[in-house]
């Protein structure tokens, strides 16, 4: 049994058409399990992990959107949700990754390596039932002045909206 959470302390700032910083901390108690079985071969090694995840419960879930030019305009929103029983399979590599020949004679080491990990990648997802699956909102996702930014005209070069002024006479 495990309880996670993630804090406000960070944000993200949202790389679409509207440039917002996002919000977003929670908190969950779940129980699950792991198993891993690792494959060392000379330049590879693999860990195949199937994660089975019996109960996840998180009681709150909020999210919160500002706009950082026009802090008028704002989104929020409250939920909460419950998973059971979804298994998933993923495997992680690492590689020893090296530079032979001319290239490693170049660096001063014919024989340059290093270890590198990469993340996780999933294989296989299983969510056995949808019965345990409950979801709903403390508060509804909405926002504030929203549409008062005129996306329509939006131009981004110049980070604001694009105005047509007529010629002076």
């Amino acid at each position: 049994m495990g309880m996670g959470y993630s804090t406000p302390i960070w944000s993200e700032v949202a790389d679409d058409m509207f440039g917002t910083v996002r919000f977003s901390p929670d908190f969950e108690i779940d129980l699950s399990g792991d198993l891993a079985v690792e494959v060392h071969l000379w330049i590879a090694d693999f860990v195949i992990r199937l994660n089975v995840e019996g109960y996840n419960f998180t009681p709150f879930d909020f999210l919160f959107w500002i706009d950082p030019f026009n802090p008028k305009r704002y989104c929020y929103g409250m939920e909460y949700y419950t998973r059971g029983l979804r298994l998933f399979v993923e495997i992680e590599q690492s590689i020893d990754e090296c530079h032979f020949g001319a290239f490693g004679i170049l660096n001063s080491d014919p024989l340059d390596c290093v270890w590198r990990t990469y993340k996780p990648f999933p294989v296989y997802e299983l969510q056995a039932t949808d019965v345990l699956d409950v979801s709903g909102d403390y508060f509804k996702f909405k926002c504030m002045n929203w549409f008062s930014a005129e996306w329509e005209n939006w131009d981004y070069d110049i980070n604001g909206p694009t105005s047509v002024v007529a010629p002076a006479t």
